[in-house]
Order: structure tokens, then C-alpha cells, then sequence
């Protein structure tokens, strides 16, 4: 009977991270695909409830990921920037800025120079992120995502005076470190 198993290469050998019941020496074939993460993966409506409890989700998130549709390319990681921004309201998003990001999604597409000022009103963007933002002169490829993830950092006092934004964006390898 096939069954899939999560496991981490370690020094030449595959570690299951869940118990498996084979017998020893068992001759078996392995398909090498990288495990998706849980926060990249497509959120399923279905999955709602128990996601409300995890994470705390903000009564209005909850209602408009009820009320439906989802887009397809809603993952986690965008429902948990939403809701730090219902939350937390430094800055705020209004609730149909919200509405129209679940139902739409596209939190992948990359900021364009040429539309800072829809930016900056739709989005509430902080004058950190409007700086930063505005220095660009040609797409420099940070996503919605990522203006979202930052302007909600900034916004809310977190980032401190240690926090170089200017910095966090040009470095690459910060994004792919998760």
C-alpha cells in the first residue's frame, strides 16, 4: 500500500519525521519532491475553523472567508498579514480592501513604480514603505505580499530602531530563509 511520508535528508540518509511501521532492510522507492509549507499552500474554506482557533482570526476575516469566494491563490501567510491588519490597525485596511483581496487574490503580483500613489491610498502605506518605495524606479521585485508583510510591520512600531528596510528589501536571501 503506498503511503506518503514527510523526511529530511541528513547526512546521506532520508529521516522520516513521523513514525513509519516497515520491516527493517525493506526495499522501497522514494519520490523526491519538496514538502510543501503550510503557510504557502492554498487555504481551503473547509480548514476555517480549525484555522479561527489557531491563529486567533479577527471576527471580520472570518466572515468575509465565510461569505466566500475564496481566490485560489490564497494561502496562509496572506490570511495572517489580513488579519494583523484587522487586529492590530496600524495602518489600517478597509474591510472591502479585505473582501477584495480574498475573492481576488494576486498577492503575487510585483509593484510597479508608476502606481505608488494607488498604492499608497488603497493600501494605507506607511511613510517607511512610501520612501522605500518611491526610490524605485523600476520594478524591483517585491510582491503585494511583501508590501503588505513590511507596511503591517512598520506601521504597528515593531520594527524598532535596528530595522533597516531598505536593507531587509535588497537582501534575497532574508526571503527565501523561512
Amino acid at each position: 500500500m503506498a503511503q506518503v511520508v514527510t523526511a529530511i535528508y541528513e547526512d546521506g540518509v532520508f529521516k522520516p519525521l513521523e513514525r513509519v511501521d516497515l520491516p527493517e532492510r525493506k526495499v522501497i522507492q522514494l519520490e523526491l519532491r519538496p514538502a510543501e509549507d503550510e503557510w504557502d499552500t492554498s487555504l481551503d474554506p473547509a480548514d476555517l475553523p480549525e484555522l479561527v482557533e489557531k491563529y486567533d482570526l479577527a471576527p471580520d476575516l472570518v466572515q468575509v472567508l465565510t461569505e466566500g469566494p475564496v481566490a485560489p491563490d490564497l494561502t496562509l501567510r496572506n490570511v495572517l498579514i489580513l488579519n494583523n491588519y484587522l487586529l492590530f490597525g496600524e495602518p489600517t485596511l478597509e474591510l472591502g480592501v479585505v473582501r477584495e483581496l480574498c475573492t481576488q487574490g494576486n498577492f503575487s503580483r510585483q509593484f510597479d513604480p508608476d502606481r505608488l500613489d494607488g498604492w499608497v491610498e488603497k493600501y494605507h502605506l506607511t511613510q517607511d514603505m512610501i520612501e522605500l518605495l518611491s526610490e524605485e524606479s523600476s520594478p524591483s521585485g517585491l510582491t503585494l505580499e511583501d508590501v503588505l508583510a513590511l507596511n503591517a510591520f512598520t506601521g504597528t512600531g515593531n520594527a524598532g530602531g535596528w530595522f533597516d528596510i531598505e536593507e531587509l528589501c535588497s537582501r534575497e536571501d532574508i526571503w527565501d530563509a523561512e
